[in-house]
């Protein structure tokens, strides 16, 4: 299980260091928080600080993907496809749109993340389920 906790955190740090390239959605999302090329760079330092807690998160958000996929009975991948889009869709991102509206963040950033979240859970749900049967 742990192993593949890990991969799951890992898959997600990927996932994320490609979405948010300029080869995908960096320079939209950059734009959509009001961030400039400048910005990035002078955050260079605090990075490995996010990172670090990113992927604390991303290791909780795994281990509990990895134990709902261990707790129901077989699923194939379509139906573990199924299963991460409305978990993000009906439960994650309801949850955190009311704060995004509040703080006048952007709703273009809340679709880029949300997007990168579906297709993270998507992938490790995927994974586990097909390991697990």
């Amino acid at each position: 299980m742990i192993v593949f906790v890990l991969i799951g955190a890992i898959i997600t740090q990927v996932l994320g260091a490609i979405w948010y390239s300029k080869l995908a959605f960096g320079k939209l999302w950059m734009k959509a928080v009001g961030k400039s090329e400048m910005d990035i760079k002078m955050a260079k330092g605090k990075v490995w600080k996010d990172m670090l807690v990113g992927f604390i998160g991303a290791l909780l958000v795994s281990f509990f993907l990895f134990s709902y996929a261990a707790t129901v009975p077989y699923l194939e991948w379509w139906e573990a496809v199924y299963r991460g889009l409305m978990w993000v869709a009906l439960f994650a991102a309801p949850m955190a749109i009311a704060s995004y509206m509040y703080e006048d963040r952007s709703i273009l950033a809340f679709f880029i993340f949300y997007a990168y979240m579906a297709v993270a859970v998507i992938l490790q749900l995927v994974l586990f389920t097909q390991f697990l049967q």
